[in-house]
Formats: C-alpha cells, structure tokens, sequence
C-alpha cells in the first residue's frame, strides 16, 4: 500500500504511478498524434504553398524544404502558422492529459486503480475546462497587451497624443506588470492546468487561480518539486529504457540461435542496423511480410517505452500539485473531488404511506 507523506518525498512515488500500461498507451497515442500534427501538416501546408515540393522524393529532403518553405513566408503567417500548430498541440493534451492526470489522482490519493473508460468519461465531461486554462491565460496576456497598444495608438495624435501618453503611463506600467504575471505564472505553472482540472473536477478559473497562487506563493518550494521531479524522471527513464533496449535485445538473440540466419535476413528487410550482410537473392513474399510485422511490434514496443516519459510528467506534475496544495492551503493529499451518483441503485424503496384505521373508542 502507498503511503503519503506530505513532503517532497513523495516524488518518489512518480515512478510506480507513471509504469502504468492505460497512462503509457493513453501517452502513446499522444506521440503519434504529436508527431502526426508536427510532421504531416506542414508538409501539407508547404505543398499548397509550392506544389513543386511534392516531387521531391527524399523524405527527409521533403519535410526540410517543406519547413523552410513555411519559414520564408511574411513574418505575421509563420507566426499565425506556429499558433494554429501549438493550439491543436494543447487540444490533442489537454484531453489526453486529463485521462492521465485523471487515472494518476486516484492512484496518488485513493491508492486504487481506476477504469480507462471512467478517465474517458471524466476527459470528455471536464474537455472544455481542460483546454480553457490555457486559452484563458494567453487571452488575458493579450488583453492587456491589446491595451497598451491602443495607447500607444493614442500618443500618434498630434500634440495631445504624447501628453495623455505621459500621464497616463501608470496604467500602461500596471498592464506591463499584470503581463509580466500572467507571462511568467503560464511558462512555470501552466503544466498544473490538467493536475488541478483532473484533482478537483473544477473549472478553467480555479485551475488558474490555484496554479498561479501556489507558484507565487511557496516559489522555492516549487523549484524543489520541479527539481526533483526532473531529477528523478531522468533516472527512470533511463532504467525504463535500458530495461526495455535489453528486452529487445535478449528476445531477438535467443529468437535467432533457433531461427537462425533466416530471422537476421528478415530483419535486414526491416531498415534496422545489421552486424551481418544478409543472404544473397531473392528473398519470399513471406520475408518481406514478416519484416513488416516485426516492425509494428517493434514500434509499438519501442513507443511505449517512450510514452513513459509522458505517463511520468503528468504523473508528477499531479504529485506536485498536490503536494503545494498541502503546502498553501493545508488540505491532504487524499483528497479527491468525485462526482455523487445521479441515483443511489442500492437504496431500499420506502413503503407507501396508508392511513390507519380508526381505533374504536372503549365503551
């Protein structure tokens, strides 16, 4: 059984909770969306810019000159480009990120596993408070930056213009402050978003309001937990991938001393390095079939290992919010919101109420 202890120590606990297949394959499925939206779409997007691209045949070739292409457009596209690419990043996370954080809360603070399909649930009902925090806060930055640009606007207007500027540049100080805040609470604490949404089943303005507060107010306490955390998520993850590596390794040598060279031909079909030239000829249908199923399991395996990564972080950033949750506000680290039933299936129906006759009054 897990047991809490309310300091920096349960950081340790990062690793049991994140080695956990439903995070790790949930983490998987965010990689391959990731690298979808990263590498499909500005080939895509360079394509309708310059149809020429497409006739290059080199792969990588093909998406290098796909993203100079993108990066030669005027500075406002590629900025808007760049947007639209971290927006749809921060749509496909913070719903993954809520099954993860989720499935980490209830391991953390109830010691239990949890369904897959209940996280599901929880991210499709809490998606929009989940996505929100971040859109919330890159608002308010613009806000106030929308603000001093208009008064900035303002100072173009012939010999009034740069008096209002210079008296009234105590607000424009006040919203470079607020900017400042707000700019500095997202880069170090918008990682509590999902952590706060996934503890609390709250909204987007508790999730900034909590993950601002606890930044600000215990901030070396913070740096400690990030530390940490960062320290000891290196270290496992290096174990989890020297132990899968070797996994690999000892499952295709022992395969081979009873396969034989027969399995090594297959492999070099693979694309993977070989220390051995493979048979010369032809090789059956059969060969290049296996080699593609290799494959698959190859990347299946070798991408659960990196989803590891993403199952920690989320993990972890959990622990840590509830640890600077402990810290600011005194509440345990047990505590969780669950939702009350809708209805209580378990409960007895009550007899119904009938009148009692009458009682003859003695003689």
């Amino acid at each position: 059984m897990r047991k809490l202890k309310g300091n920096w120590t349960d950081i340790f606990n990062g690793f049991s909770v994140a080695l956990d297949i439903k995070k790790m394959f949930v983490g998987f499925i965010g990689l391959f969306l990731t690298m979808v939206i990263l590498g499909l779409i500005p080939v895509l997007v360079a394509g309708y810019i310059n149809p020429a691209i497409k006739e290059i045949s080199n792969p990588g070739e093909h998406y290098k000159s796909a993203v100079n292409t993108i990066k030669a457009g005027a500075t406002w596209k590629v900025s808007l480009f760049i947007a639209g690419i971290y927006l749809l990043l921060i749509l496909v996370w913070s719903y993954l990120g809520g099954i993860i954080s989720r499935i980490a809360a209830v391991n953390i603070t109830k010691d239990e596993g949890l369904d897959l399909r209940k996280a599901i649930s929880f991210a499709n009902q809490k998606y929009i408070s989940l996505f929100s925090p971040f859109v919330l806060s890159i608002l308010g930055f613009l806000f106030f930056l929308v603000c001093n640009l208009l008064g900035g606007l303002v100072g173009r207007v012939p010999y009034v213009g740069e008096l209002l500027v210079a008296l009234l540049l105590p607000l424009a100080i006040i919203s470079g402050f607020i900017m400042v805040f707000i700019l500095i609470g997202y880069a170090l604490s918008a990682r509590f978003f999902i952590s706060t949404i996934a503890v609390e089943s709250s909204d987007a303005f508790d999730a900034v309001s909590r993950s601002f507060q606890y930044l600000y107010a215990e901030p070396w306490h913070y740096i400690w937990y990030v530390l940490v955390a960062k320290v000891y998520g290196i270290i496992t993850t290096a174990f989890v991938w020297l132990f899968g590596g070797m996994m690999i390794s000892i499952s295709l040598a022992t395969v081979k001393l009873g396969m034989g060279l027969k399995l090594h031909d297959i492999m070099s079909l693979t694309g993977l390095p070989c220390n051995m030239t493979p048979s010369i000829g032809p090789m059956p249908a059969t060969y290049h079939i296996a080699a593609y199923i290799i494959m698959v399991w190859l990347v299946l395996i070798v991408g659960m290992l990196l989803a590891y990564v993403v199952s920690y972080c989320f993990s972890a950033h959990t622990i840590i919010y509830l640890l600077m949750r402990k810290k600011v506000d005194d509440i345990e680290m047990t505590e969780l919101y669950e939702e009350e039933p809708s209805g209580d299936l378990t409960a007895v129906p009550e007899a119904p109420k009938t009148d009692n006759p009458a009682t003859p009054s003695s003689t």
